[in-house]
């Protein structure tokens, strides 16, 4: 947080946002504000995995299998436009699209 000198997350906290999240955006500033909100309120100075796993069961979220799940949606489902200057060897290469296979 903006002006703060010390962590408000425990690394557990983090990795359980992220895989609660599964690097949404949008779910991880939900999260991050309901569990600092909870921590706030059960008067806790940091927010630990208990807290993130509370909130996000409260939420309805479900965990990642693992740390490094990939979304539950999939490229083939929705597809992406390439940002300007990028081609899609480009985008293959960085894991945003599978292999189109047309050489």
């Amino acid at each position: 947080m903006a002006g703060c000198d010390r962590e408000l997350f425990t690394p557990e906290a983090l990795n359980l946002v992220h895989r609660y999240s599964k690097g949404i955006p949008r779910l991880i500033n939900v999260i991050c504000d309901n569990s600092l909100f909870e921590a706030f309120l059960i008067k806790k100075d940091i927010v630990d995995a208990e807290t993130v796993d509370g909130v996000s069961t409260d939420l309805g979220l479900q965990k990642a299998s693992s740390p490094g799940a990939k979304p539950l949606v999939s490229p083939k489902n929705h597809p992406i436009i390439p940002p300007e200057g990028l081609d899609t060897e480009e985008m293959e290469s960085l894991g945003l699209i599978e292999d189109s296979g047309a050489d």
